[in-house]
């Protein structure tokens, strides 16, 4: 089996899990709907329905993440604040 990246297959379903806010919330109502279905334990899908949209909660939007991103980039691109030498080389 090829993979698309070096990590495995737990790790790469982790992070795209946990990279959009809207995922969570359609898995989480998913997984919460099977407990309407007769003759299936309730408790365990209710549990793990609610912790996945309670995680969406958590998540950063996408809008957030790029901004975060983007200061982050800002931070790197500018000049450190140095000694009166280091400036004077440029």
């Amino acid at each position: 089996t090829r993979a698309a990246t070096e990590s495995d297959l737990g790790s790469d379903l982790l992070a795209q899990l946990t990279s959009h806010k809207r995922t969570l919330q359609i898995t989480g109502a998913s997984v919460a709907a099977v407990a309407i279905v007769p003759g299936l334990p309730k408790p365990p899908f209710l549990i793990v329905g609610l912790f996945l949209l309670f995680l969406s909660t958590r998540v950063p939007s996408e809008a957030e993440r790029l901004a975060r991103e983007a200061a982050e980039e800002a931070e790197e691109g500018s000049p450190e604040s140095g000694s009166p030498e280091e400036e004077a080389e440029w």
